[in-house]
């Protein structure tokens, strides 16, 4: 195959010009588009990856103190009205 069998691609815009592409350069420019766009959609999912673990963290810390004040205020409602003041710091100790 010679050069003369090259398949081109005119286009013309008042605006911007003319443009004459080559098959090959169109073949080159989608796969350099196409290399681009994978590593952004890599990049991407990383950065999500990494906000994730770190959401979850803050999740697992605030659950675990919600549990203990669950448990707390457990411990006082079960004691009789008159008492919950004295032993406020004994629920605290057992809730955790």
């Amino acid at each position: 195959m010679g050069s003369d069998d090259r398949q081109t691609v005119e286009a013309s815009n008042p605006i911007l010009g003319s443009l004459k592409v080559s098959s090959a350069n169109l073949n080159t420019l989608f796969t350099v588009l196409g290399f681009v766009m994978t590593c952004l959609i890599a990049w991407v999912l990383y950065t999500h990856t990494s906000d994730a673990k770190d959401a979850t963290k803050e999740l697992a810390t605030a659950l675990r103190e919600q549990t203990v004040a669950a448990r707390e205020q457990n411990c006082l409602i079960s004691l009789p009205q008159e008492r919950r003041e004295q032993n406020s710091e004994l629920c605290k100790r057992i809730a955790r």
